[in-house]
């Protein structure tokens, strides 16, 4: 029989995993995936190419969004993306506190869960002791069983968001020294301080701390403010059970910028359109899943710079109301008649080139620009082009070129409002997640 190490992977928003590996190496993530903020169809882009660029097994994420009505979650996104992750992990934990103007349907729920390219065979699911009134998110923890082949030998992997501070350390320095078993709840451990009272259970080493122990490694928060000041995500690995090969970060605001910044301009136009359309069906109601912050508003499905004061609700947005819906439909068609009319004097352009040799062209060339088209077409689509089917080709391009600056000048006024909300992008939105990845190479033993 092969020999297998078996790894218990723990992934704490919280998750617990027990893997059974075949390879000897593996390479595993945790990362918080950040609900659907801002631009979720151009982040999940991002996360597929990083996970397939840095080669990752499996992967635990925090703070994942799925749909009431049905299971289908952001993972499930994310694993049409990546065929080669065919085992998915997902548990919602809770119903999401909307925005203060409420928010539309899906994506109410949120949890957390696993893509792995080893298979999945059984999870459970366990609340973690909570007494504080004032934090209403629940803190769980994700226990799965990843496992092939029939003989292991047991590892342990704690990964996750820990929630954990520079200045809240001790619960994971006791986790990694021990101090939790099942007969010492946590919450007796933190009131009464029995540090030297507790059962010593199976000890863990950090392998950011193993791998670079001069450097802090902060996590988070990935924002222009306040920046990097604390490290929640962690992997934790139990003793003797794996070497640390290496550890990484991944996933900051610049590289996602380079690489996206564009899409992003293109997602913010299409959602202000989809919420324009809703007005014009009469919705009622927020366009945004989630809060903007406080350094933006939600108008017409996209955050707009300026503070948090200037929240609409749907059909009452100027920029996107029912009026502007159909602006935006008149000048598509005016620009898909514009198109086709160029696609036309294009045709008109390089008939003639197909007979011409380099020696009479100029001669010919002079001529063709500035003649009458003698004959006429009976093909439908030239009536179409009615307005430009007699005259000189010349006078098409100028025509066209008119009709393409006026159709611009056209926009750039009658959707003045709506293009500056489009453009009033806060620094946050190009960021991938208020958390950076934390990836780690080991070898098992």
């Amino acid at each position: 029989m092969p020999w297998m190490k078996k790894i218990n992977i723990f992934i704490l928003f919280c998750v617990f995993v027990i893997v059974n590996c075949k390879a000897s190496r593996v390479t595993i993530a945790t990362y918080n995936l950040w609900n659907v903020m801002f631009n979720w169809e151009v982040r999940k882009q991002y996360v597929a190419n990083k996970l397939l660029q840095l080669d990752v097994d499996f992967i635990a994420f925090q703070e994942v969004r799925s749909h009431q009505s049905s299971s289908w979650s952001q993972l499930h996104e994310l694993q049409h993306m990546l065929p080669t992750y065919k085992w998915l992990l997902y548990q919602p934990v809770q119903k999401v506190i909307p925005p203060k103007y409420g928010a539309p349907i899906g994506w109410e729920m949120e949890g957390m869960g696993i893509l792995s390219r080893l298979p999945i065979t059984s999870h459970t699911l366990q609340s973690l002791v909570q007494k504080s009134r004032l934090d209403r998110n629940k803190r769980v923890v994700l226990h799965a069983n990843v496992q092939s082949g029939e003989h292991s030998t047991s590892c342990s992997i704690i990964l996750g968001d820990f929630n954990t501070y520079t200045n809240y350390e001790w619960p994971v320095l006791a986790l990694k020294a021990g101090k939790f078993s099942i007969t010492n709840k946590c919450s007796t451990f933190h009131q009464h301080g029995h540090r030297n009272q507790v059962e010593i259970d199976e000890t863990y080493i950090d392998v950011w701390t193993q791998a670079y122990p001069t450097d802090k490694g902060y996590t988070f928060s990935n924002m222009p403010e306040p920046g990097f000041e604390s490290r929640p995500d962690r992997i934790l690995v139990s003793h003797n059970c794996a070497v640390v090969l290496n550890a990484q970060l991944a996933g900051v605001g610049s590289e996602y910028k380079n690489q996206f910044e564009n899409q992003i301009l293109w997602n913010r136009y299409w959602s202000l359109f989809k919420s324009a359309k809703s007005s014009y069906y009469a919705y009622s109601g927020s366009s945004c899943y989630f809060d903007c912050g406080p350094h933006a508003s939600c108008r017409c499905g996209i955050c707009v710079a300026g503070g948090d004061k200037n929240d609409c609700l749907l059909p009452n947005c100027s920029e996107c109301s029912s009026t502007v819906f159909r602006k935006i439909i008149t000048l598509a068609i005016v620009t898909l008649y514009i198109i086709f009319n160029i696609f036309y004097t294009i045709i008109n352009f390089i008939k003639p080139f197909k007979t011409w040799n380099l020696g009479n062209l100029v001669q010919k060339n002079q001529k063709y620009f500035y003649s009458k088209e003698k004959k006429m077409c009976r093909n439908w689509w030239m009536y179409f082009c009615l307005c430009f089917y007699r005259i000189p080709i010349i006078f098409m391009i100028i025509l066209n070129l008119c009709f393409v600056i006026g159709i611009y000048v056209l926009c750039l006024n009658i959707l003045n409002d709506s293009l500056s909300s489009i453009n009033a992008i806060i620094q946050e939105e190009f960021n991938p997640s208020d958390h950076l990845m934390l990836i780690s190479q080991l070898k098992l033993v």
